[in-house]
């Protein structure tokens, strides 16, 4: 493989590949110039020994696909429509919608080990 050099792997446990997953498994992530470019399962983890589900070896494509959302987005036309603004840095919590600032008003329920 042409750059065979300037790969790196890194041996880590994924905690989740995503909706559905219950994660655990042990991977090897390979990053070429600050990009993940393969995932495959380890073989030195004892729960998926070297296996990876579809999941996992379709990550690169979630990673890097073109419409995911990578920065805050705030709504800027109708409630429904498809107007954003992207923001940075991010929002002020004061400027979330109302159905939204019970949870922001109650924080601590929702973040119990935050101090």
């Amino acid at each position: 493989m042409k750059g065979e050099e300037t790969i790196k792997v890194f041996r880590t446990v994924a905690s989740s590949a995503g909706p559905g997953c219950h994660g655990g498994c042990g991977q090897k992530l390979y990053v070429q110039d600050g990009k993940v470019i393969r995932l495959e399962g380890d073989e030195n983890h004892p729960w998926n020994q070297g296996r990876s589900c579809p999941r996992v070896l379709a990550m690169t494509q979630y990673m890097y696909h073109p419409d995911r959302i990578t920065t805050p987005l705030k709504r800027t036309g109708a409630w429904g429509g498809d107007v954003f603004l992207t923001t940075l840095p991010l929002i002020p919590l004061s400027e979330f919608p109302k159905p939204a600032q019970g949870v922001i008003d109650n924080m601590e329920l929702c973040l119990p080990y935050q101090r």
